[in-house]
């Protein structure tokens, strides 16, 4: 075995120079911080050739540190509770060269082996280096090869000149020193050089297993550690099998754009047969048309003529019953004129005319008089609405106004003999008028007095909704003044706040008393001192109509911040505005809070919670405030305060508007009476002149009643029957007239119609002849389908005629679409496949699509018996090709490594059957994952001899029932993705480790069915009863990895090296399986070097056979190592509670 005995460390972190002189199994403890992992880390950073990618520095802190290789060679520290700044404590080198190297004995030849890495580093400008990657065999190097000293100080030697002496050491010896430039070939001849036999061990292995062992943290998933720390990671190479597939996809997508052209070429052939099939029923349904037409037009001629000889019928009769009436006329009119002569000769005719005249005269006289009293009466009707406001009026008034209205009429009858004492009601309104005068002027005066009040009252409740309005946005109710100078400021980008939305009153008791204190300082503007001054001059210059506003002078916030006695009304309020603390202490610093008549006497300024105040050397009572504005609680206060004053107001304004809307009501009303009396009443003249047209008329009717005028009735009644009959007449010779009139009009219709009926029957029969000879009607199709048209619609030739036309234009418009969908087919083939088509935009629609029709057809032909028969013969030979690289690499190399699962598995399970774990034996096993249980059957079927029966990998006509169907799919799926599907194949194929699950078997072998699984106790016992088989299944990997072997005979373990680095190792194991798991690295042969926290050391202490103690102050590291001999190693075990003794 060859064990690292020496560890040699120049500028490494906060070591200047340091040789660490070790043997055996060896914990470096100490405390968080204290600089252990560092000397970790340096291990690990030579055994990987100081390859950065590979490295994880301070393992213990997991991915959170920032360490790099070069802020350890400059000693740089960071602040633990962040690790990102620099400690400002203790600064890095400003440059530095640095030196590790790690010393191997051989324990049968006593040989040493030390190999090493030479760094630079400067802080200023970035730079790091590795200098030398180097082994020295058979060379004994302690800490003096690497530094010497300059001016009494320890310096390191330059790279060059340690290079060199290295070179004449190994010659000397016999041997070969080498420096390598590379981090791979160093590790590959490190494993040379430190391995045993001339064996080495494989490189990326060993740092996979190295970096495992550093990083391994508590593990909460068992698969997902077999997976990382214990199988190897070896992805499927396929990029011969996906170069086969993009050949086979490629040929693949070119028959599939053939068989798409086809496909679309043939669409577009079926669209140009449903043309043709819809302009031959178009044709037929055009021909149709005009047979419907034909019969149809000779149908209408045969009426047209039969309606033209009942027309003449017709004004036969109209010109015989014309000549009737004109006889009748004439001998009417001649009576006329007899009978008129009778009734002039007649002379009580004359007189019944004069005395006629004379009623109608006097009936107007009567009719005037008889409105002029209705207006009178009218206007004094407006006394009923006076008597409706009995309580707005004095009683005197009431009373006269009664008697007046007693004097109308209540009923419409007595309203034409109205008035019967014309001169009592001329009195009466006399006497009202003279006390409407005297009332008016107090009612106006009251209405108007009302009104002001109400006036007055909606001013205030406006202005009280405003405040409350203002208050339940959260806002402040400032004054006009306040809020017009804020806005002033905020034009001049000045802000403000109000002192009242800067504090708080915390006793509430106290709250009456300062706002009444304050009063309007409570709206005093708080600006910043660099505003103050503009605040203050745009104030002075634009403000002087806003009196009594206030700024605040902030530049003397500092001389009063802190000037407040105590017990003052200063101390109860609070604020965290500095300014309006100042302000508050300014005020209110020096007003103490009193409660007695004695206090305030002998206080000079002091004031009470009830609002008295001793200022100025009296006493007085501090005026109330409307509001209560300091702080949120007051706002809230006055808000519920206000709601129900505004309850309460309104209230009171509806009452008082309602009565001075009844006043105004009142004034308005006598007001107008005064207006209609003071145009007069003259009752008596107006009531004299009816009665006397009255008496006239009846005198005069019955003189006209005394007249004989039988004689005359008798003529006039015969003149006036003869007149009815000469109206009648007219009417009749009218009505003849209009129909002579509309017998003419009918004649020239007909006519324009049997005009109009000729032209269309030629046109039409002219149509049908040459529909007749289109070559692509079929007569015999036509007639049938005319016949069925004729059925369909009861013998209606126009219902024929119209179904034929929309039909035709129907197939018509089917036609085109069918062409311009092949057409638009066609455009859209040409644009994917780039195709030119024939044609031009000047062409005929007609011409266009027959020669695009021809071109498709031709082109049709020629991919179908060309194109696509060659591409299939070549995607099938593509497709054998696939599967050949298929069968012969991808299945051949998964196979193998599903069977290296079962290697790896059962070589670390003949480890662990050594072992006993708190009585219980460890096992790891594997299950296939249900995803993969298809696949993994597949491959274990896919043997050598067999592989040909396995089954097509690009079978897509297998059944889902056939035999390891779901197997091929799944690859199927996954590689035909091509490159674009790379990776989704290295998630899901390439990575075999995924194809299983694993556990851990827990047995205790003294008991039957004990058997448990780790993965059910996860989470549930001890940290160590769970995490210890992942600590040995680590040692295991790495025992495998150093090809460490036990002779059988003497039970001695052989190899090289067999080293295992744990950071912050077991810290999650209890003491038994600490013990156990390190009992079992010893057992393998392995030389566990581990970090932990100091307070491991009495546990650590029975198994270590080196302990480095690590010790930190400042920028100062202590290294003290301690040796445990076998008898100290005996007698501490004696003393071991969890070990068994005899």
């Amino acid at each position: 075995m060859k064990m690292l005995n020496r560890i040699l460390l120049v500028n490494w972190y906060l070591l200047s120079a340091e040789q660490i002189d070790i043997k055996g199994n060896t914990a470096f403890i100490g405390p968080n911080a204290s600089g252990k992992s560092s000397i970790l880390d340096a291990i690990q950073a030579v055994l990987l050739g100081g390859d950065q990618r590979l490295i994880q520095l301070n393992a213990s802190a997991g991915e959170k540190s920032r360490r790099t290789l070069r802020e350890y060679c400059l000693g740089v520290v960071r602040d633990p509770s962040t690790d990102a700044d620099l400690d400002p404590d203790l600064a890095p080198r400003r440059q530095a060269v640095s030196y590790i190297v790690l010393c191997f004995r051989d324990d049968e030849t006593n040989d040493e082996t030390a190999i090493g890495l030479a760094m630079h580093a400067h802080l200023d400008n970035g730079v790091f280096e590795v200098d030398g990657r180097f082994i020295v065999p058979r060379a004994s190097l302690i800490l003096r090869d690497l530094i010497e000293s300059v001016g009494g100080e320890d310096r390191p030697i330059p790279w060059d000149r340690v290079r060199e002496d290295l070179r004449r050491r190994c010659h000397a010896q016999g041997a070969e020193f080498e420096n390598l430039n590379e981090s791979g070939r160093f590790i590959k001849r490190l494993g040379e050089a430190l391995g045993y036999g001339g064996r080495s061990f494989e490189p990326i292995r060993f740092a996979r297993s190295l970096k495992n062992a550093v990083t391994f943290a508590p593990i909460k998933d068992v698969s997902e550690f077999v997976r990382r720390h214990i199988l190897d990671d070896k992805p499927i190479r396929v990029k011969a099998l996906q170069e086969s597939l993009k050949n086979y996809r490629d040929i693949e997508a070119k028959t599939k754009e053939v068989r798409d052209r086809i496909a679309a070429l043939k669409l577009v052939q079926a669209h140009y047969l449903e043309a043709a099939r819809r302009g031959q029923r178009a044709v037929q349904y055009d021909w149709i048309e005009m047979e419907a037409a034909v019969l149809r037009l000779d149908d209408e001629r045969v009426r047209i003529e039969v309606a033209l000889e009942q027309i003449g019928q017709q004004s036969k009769a109209l010109e015989v019953a014309a000549k009737d009436l004109t006889h009748h006329d004439a001998q009417d009119q001649t009576e006329v004129v007899r009978l008129n002569r009778l009734i002039a000769a007649s002379g009580s005719e004359a007189k019944r005319q004069e005395l006629e005249a004379r009623i109608e005269t006097q009936q107007t006289h009567a009719n005037q008089a008889g409105n002029d009293l209705d207006i009178i009466r009218r206007n004094l009707s407006a006394v009923w609405k006076l008597l409706d406001f009995s309580e707005d009026l004095p009683k005197p008034f009431l009373t006269v106004l009664q008697t007046l209205a007693d004097t109308l009429p209540q009923d419409e009858l007595l309203v034409p003999i109205w008035p019967e004492a014309p001169e009592i009601v001329e009195q009466l309104a006399s006497e009202v008028h003279t006390e409407l005068e005297a009332v008016l002027p107090g009612v106006q005066e009251r209405a108007k007095k009302l009104g002001n009040e109400v006036e007055i009252m909606n001013t205030n409740l406006l202005d009280l909704r405003e405040r409350l309005q203002t208050l339940q946005r959260g806002e402040t109710p400032l004054s006009r003044k306040a809020q017009a100078l804020i806005a002033l400021l905020n034009q001049h980008n000045i802000g403000s706040r109000p002192l009242c939305d800067c504090v708080e009153i915390v006793d509430e008791r106290w709250r009456d008393c300062i706002e009444r204190y304050l009063g309007s300082n409570r709206e005093a503007l708080i600006v910043t001192p660099e505003d103050a001054r503009d605040a203050i001059s745009v104030y002075r210059r634009q403000g002087r109509e806003l009196f009594g506003a206030r700024v605040i002078n902030t530049r003397k916030t500092q001389d009063w911040l802190k000037r407040c006695e105590p017990g003052s009304l200063a101390e109860i309020i609070t604020t965290d505005d500095d300014h309006a603390r100042a302000y508050i202490n300014r005020l209110l610093g020096r007003v103490m809070r009193v409660y007695t008549e004695d206090e305030l006497l002998r206080q000079e300024r002091a004031a009470t919670d009830d609002g008295m105040l001793a200022a100025n050397g009296a006493i007085e009572r501090m005026a109330p405030v409307q509001d209560h504005l300091l702080g949120r609680a007051s706002r809230e206060l006055t808000c519920k305060r206000l709601e129900s004053q505004f309850q309460e107001d309104a209230a009171k304004y509806a009452e008082a508007d309602r009565t001075h809307r009844r006043f105004a009501d009142v004034s308005g009303a006598l007001a107008d009476f005064a207006r209609k009396l003071g145009e007069g009443i003259e009752l008596t003249a107006l009531a004299a002149n009816r009665t006397n047209a009255q008496s006239e008329i009846k005198r005069l009717k019955e003189e006209l009643g005394q007249l004989d005028l039988k004689e005359t009735d008798t003529l006039k009644q015969k003149l006036k029957a003869t007149q009815d009959s000469i109206e009648t007449r007219k009417k009749q010779f009218s009505k003849l007239e209009t129909q002579k009139n509309d017998l003419l009009k009918e004649t020239t219709l007909q006519e324009e119609k049997k005009r109009l009926n000729n032209e269309a029957f030629a046109q039409a029969v002219e149509d049908r002849t040459r529909r007749t000879q289109t070559a692509t009607l079929k007569m015999a199709e036509a007639s049938a389908q005319f016949e069925r048209l004729q059925t369909e619609h009861g013998e209606d030739l126009n219902k024929v005629e119209e179904t034929a036309r929309q039909r035709a234009r129907k197939n018509r418009t089917e036609q085109a679409q069918s062409r311009d969908a092949a057409h638009a087919d066609l455009r859209e083939y040409a644009l994917k496949h780039s195709a030119l088509l024939p044609g031009s935009a000047n062409q005929m629609p007609e011409d266009l699509h027959a020669e695009l029709e021809a071109w498709s057809i031709t082109t049709l032909t020629n991919l179908e018996d060309t194109q696509l028969a060659g591409l299939t013969d070549r995607a099938e030979k593509a497709r054998l090709d696939a599967e050949q690289i298929f069968h012969a690499q991808f299945i051949g190399q998964l196979r193998d490594n599903l069977a290296g699962i079962d290697d790896a598995l059962d070589e670390l399970n003949r480890n662990l059957k050594k072992r006993n774990f708190h009585g219980e034996l460890y096992q790891f096993k594997k299950f296939d994952e249900k995803e993969f249980e298809p696949l993994i059957k597949w491959i274990k079927s896919a043997t050598a001899e067999v592989q040909a029966n396995v089954g097509s990998l690009f079978d897509t006509q297998a059944l889902p029932g056939s035999e390891h169907f779901e197997a091929r799919k799944k690859i199927r799926e996954l590689l035909m993705g091509g490159a674009d599907g790379a990776k989704a194949l290295e998630d899901k194929l390439v990575d075999y480790r995924n194809y299983y699950r694993f556990d851990v078997e827990m047995k205790d072998p003294n008991r039957a069915n004990s058997t448990a699984w780790l993965s059910q106790r996860l989470g549930k016992g001890s940290g160590g009863e769970h995490q210890a088989p992942f600590y040995v299944a680590i040692g295991a990997a790495l025992a495998a990895t150093y090809r460490l072997e036990r002779d059988e005979a003497t039970g001695k373990v052989r190899g090289g090296m067999a080293l295992a680095l744990f950071d912050e190792a077991f810290s999650k194991l209890d003491v038994g399986n600490t013990q156990s798991a390190l009992a079992f690295l010893r057992d393998l042969g392995m030389q566990a070097v581990i970090a932990a926290p100091d307070e491991r050391h009495a546990l650590l202490a029975e198994e270590m056979d080196t302990i480095v103690n690590v010790y930190r102050d400042g920028g100062a590291v202590s290294i003290e190592p301690q040796y445990f001999k076998p008898a100290l190693h005996a007698l501490l075990a004696a003393d071991n509670p969890f070990k068994a003794h005899d």
